[in-house]
């Protein structure tokens, strides 16, 4: 298995840090338009950074390391 260097291990965590558009409390009633207000760009780019968001919480995870 390739061996991830800390720099990027650091960056995953700072991603996993992040708190996330879609864990807001609001998110559930209003959806992505509480962020977005009808724009698709804003949509997509709070989708994108909730992905990336996620996605570093999970490979952290799997890889046994805390973040």
């Amino acid at each position: 298995m390739a061996q991830f260097n800390s720099e990027y291990i650091e960056h995953l965590k700072g991603l996993a840090r992040t708190a996330a558009k879609s864990e807001d409390e609001d998110f559930e009633m209003e959806g992505i338009d509480m962020f977005a207000g009808g724009n698709i760009d804003d949509a997509y780019e709070a989708g994108r950074d909730d992905g990336e968001i996620f996605l570093a919480r999970e490979t952290l995870t799997q890889l046994g390391i805390e973040w």
